[in-house]
């Protein structure tokens, strides 16, 4: 029942979408021009740390949305659990591709600063597999810098090992039985109370 619409930069994207008859404008955000107050649902999933300019974004989010409206998103979390333990080795510190990083207290800030009130921001999730792959990799570079050879550095280069695939595999496996849901959703509050998951989580009122 929702009339949905799209705005993406890249133009593979832009095409496939269009192809199962969705709407989609080409470009970024404020190059859209949506009317003010037009939209009752924006969702930034992974957008923040990519823009140059997150607050400007999120000022625009908020003209766009009407008053009551939801603001639904998602970021990495500059002070999680992985950031804090793998430091540089970990994935999400990528530039150029990431441009921004974020805690809590500052995405909140940003929020408060672009006319959004009632926001619950909070972290969960973490990739196990990366957590230990990093500290792998950091035993590694230890050794290499020691002057003692060790073969795991190619197995650690090389093995196919995604980041994102495995953190999709885990999350399903996470999710197929109420047990391990119920497991899920344990650990996610462990690391919510503790401020230390990897992924940061906006709802945020207009």
């Amino acid at each position: 029942g929702w009339d949905a619409e799209g705005v993406e930069i890249s133009i593979r994207a832009v095409e496939h979408v269009r192809g199962a008859g969705l709407r989609v404008f080409h470009g970024e955000l404020a190059a859209a021009a949506y009317p003010a107050e037009h939209f009752d649902v924006v969702t930034a999933s992974e957008i923040l740390e990519h823009v140059p300019d997150p607050r400007a974004l999120l000022a625009e989010v908020a003209r766009i949305l009407r008053p009551g409206g939801l603001f639904w998103a998602t970021t990495p979390h500059g002070r999680g659990l992985s950031a804090r333990v793998l430091g540089l080795r970990w994935s999400s510190i990528s530039p150029p591709e990431h441009l921004h990083l974020f805690s809590l207290e500052g995405v909140r800030r940003m929020l408060r600063e672009t006319g959004f009130h009632n926001a619950r921001v909070t972290s969960e999730g973490c990739n196990p597999f990366e957590l230990y792959r990093g500290w792998r990799r950091g035993d590694v570079m230890k050794a290499a810098a020691a002057g003692v050879p060790n073969g795991s550095e190619a197995r650690y280069a090389g093995g196919g090992y995604e980041r994102v695939a495995s953190s999709y595999r885990l999350n399903r496996a996470l999710m197929r039985n109420p047990a391990t849901r119920f497991l899920k959703a344990a650990l996610n509050g462990v690391l919510g109370a503790a401020r230390g998951g990897d992924s940061i989580k906006i709802k945020a009122i207009k």
